[in-house]
């Protein structure tokens, strides 16, 4: 039986209600839930009783009743840590997205999203673009049981769903190839944390805590966390945050990987190399053009030399590397494995490749003349088994990858088939 609960759902700057209707439409229907919406802002129709930030705190103290678990987004985010530390026996668990939670942002060398939200809302109130909020001293003071979501280093590579033999334990897994250089495993039934270990090269932390799945330097005391000595990146400390590895870019991000369950063996395409951050005073927004190495205004990550592609085969029992092959130009692609024992995948440079299950070598290719940033499937039509993958309308950065020589490559939009 699902115990009956009350979920307080805050939006972020946008202040639409129906932001989080999503989330809480897949959540049981016996619970209650209430969607907040801010008035005056954004495009929100104004509320006389609502004039500063203050009243949009008091406007969400008043919708706990008993107590509720919160769940916010972005702005919303100070809200709820605001109620939390007025109402600690009614704020019941938090849920924070993509949130400074109360942290002054812009001493981190933020982003300032104000001139924007005035652009485009210039009927909001003005109060709400004018507030300011630092809860910094106080976050200590948060008791109730606190999930942080953020998208730093976010791991997008699709997850595995896999049943196997872990420890001597049969374990249904969720798996997946993590941004970070690691290889996770979850039981996909507690949730709990199984095993991690790395399948490309990492210096950004000595290791994986094999009981917490965290860094080993993850210390819950401090705010800000401290990995690998330099590597992570201090506001205003230039000299932190150089020579990361893996690098931040397609390592992997959105590549999907291949499951083979007769050999439980994980496979993955994507590049290798490190990177370095590059900070500058804080300044106002600028005009950033797509493509020209995600500058952004107080932050630049730039790939350290001429990034490579790289295939890795991982025992999923163990999580341990089995295999790996290098290749000349970055894999933003994705691995496709058949039952005739290969892998189909596809280089940044219009390449695409069969390379063989156990060894990772190269078996075939042929070369389309045009950039390659999608994975390729397969399927048959009476009996014939075919290749197909999409080829030249990539989301291609060569800067992000130091391979400027790719930039001489023309897109051509077309559907390659290849018969096996």
């Amino acid at each position: 039986m699902t115990t009956a609960r009350r979920l307080l759902f805050l939006p972020g700057a946008s202040a639409d209600p129906a932001f989080w209707r999503p989330v809480g439409d897949r959540l049981p229907a016996q619970w209650e839930k209430l969607y907040v919406a801010w008035p005056g802002v954004a495009a929100q129709p104004p509320d006389p009783a609502v004039q500063s930030f203050a009243d949009l705190i008091s406007l969400a103290e008043r919708s706990l009743g008993a107590g509720a678990d919160v769940l916010a987004q972005s702005m919303g985010g100070v809200v709820a840590v605001s109620i939390a530390l007025c109402n600690p026996a009614k704020v019941r668990r938090l849920v924070l997205v993509a949130t400074s939670g109360g942290v002054d942002a812009m001493r981190a060398v933020a982003y300032d999203w104000r001139p924007d939200y005035r652009r485009q809302f210039p009927r909001a109130a003005a109060w709400m673009a004018d507030a300011t909020a630092d809860l910094t001293a106080e976050l200590l003071n948060v008791r109730c049981p606190t999930l942080l979501l953020w998208g730093d280093r976010d791991v997008i590579s699709p997850r595995m769903l896999i049943d196997t033999t872990i420890g001597g334990q049969q374990r249904k897994v969720v798996a997946q190839f993590t941004r970070g250089g690691f290889f996770y495993e979850w039981d996909r039934a507690s949730g709990g944390f199984i095993q991690a270990e790395p399948y490309t090269f990492v210096n950004w932390t000595r290791g994986i805590d094999p009981k917490t799945g965290k860094p080993l330097e993850y210390n819950p005391n401090v705010l800000v966390q401290n990995y690998g000595p330099g590597k992570s990146v201090k506001p205003l400390d230039f000299t932190t945050s150089q020579n990361v590895c893996p690098n931040w870019v397609g390592s992997p991000t959105l590549m999907p990987p291949t499951y083979d369950a007769r050999r439980q063996m994980a496979f993955v395409g994507a590049a290798t190399g490190c990177f370095d951050t590059e900070q500058r005073e804080i300044a106002a927004k600028t005009n950033v053009n797509e493509g020209a190495n995600r500058s952004f205004p107080a932050v630049t990550l730039r790939s350290i030399g001429r990034q490579q592609g790289r295939i890795v085969s991982v025992d999923v029992r163990t999580g341990k590397q089995v295999a790996e092959s290098l290749h000349p130009w970055p894999l933003y692609s994705g691995t496709l494995g058949t039952a005739g024992d290969l892998l189909f995948t596809a280089q940044a440079d219009g390449k695409v490749m069969a390379v063989d299950k156990d060894t990772l070598a190269e078996l075939w290719s042929f070369h389309v003349g045009t950039p390659i940033a999608a994975p390729p499937i397969s399927y048959a039509v009476e009996g014939k088994q075919y290749i197909a993958i999409a080829v030249g309308a990539a989301l291609y950065r060569p800067d992000d990858f130091n391979t400027q020589e790719l930039l001489i490559l023309q897109r051509n939009a077309q559907i390659v088939v290849f018969g096996l």
